[in-house]
């Protein structure tokens, strides 16, 4: 089943149909995030099992979820805003001793770099882009 990623984050309700043309709502459960690859079963709604025509198996349902091309500025910045006052939030919430150890761990020294990906193109026109290993360029 293809999700997209707010789907995967904020949950979803989507309508498949079954073999004997019934339709089955699947849903997540309100705070689970769905990753690429995950594997959720739902019982007796799969294949009839053999020589038992009444009783179903599982339906085994694949998930992949689809990520953008590209976001906007205004995406990135509203992200950055609502994920900030929620980890306000959290912190406030933690006992005084981890708050203090993490007020430190937060502050300690770091380099802040920007990982490009460079792309190298071909000559000759009937190659495709290679792209290069990754090169970490340390932000201004």
């Amino acid at each position: 089943m293809e999700l997209e990623l707010v789907e995967a984050l904020c949950g979803f309700h989507k309508v498949i149909e079954t073999l004997d043309q019934r339709n089955l709502v699947i849903s997540s459960i309100p705070g689970e995030v769905i990753k690429t690859g995950e594997i959720k079963c739902i019982m007796n709604e799969g294949m009839p099992i053999n020589r038992s025509p009444h009783d179903k198996g599982k339906l085994i349902i694949h998930f992949n979820v689809k990520f953008p091309e590209l976001i906007s500025l205004m995406f990135v910045l509203n992200w950055k805003l609502a994920f900030h006052q929620e980890m306000n939030v959290l912190f406030r919430m933690m006992p005084r001793k981890l708050r203090y150890e993490n007020l430190i761990l937060r502050h300690m020294h770091a380099d802040q770099v920007t990982v490009v990906v460079e792309i190298i193109m071909m000559k000759t026109m009937n190659h495709a882009p290679r792209v290069s290993n990754a090169s970490l360029i340390k932000a201004l």
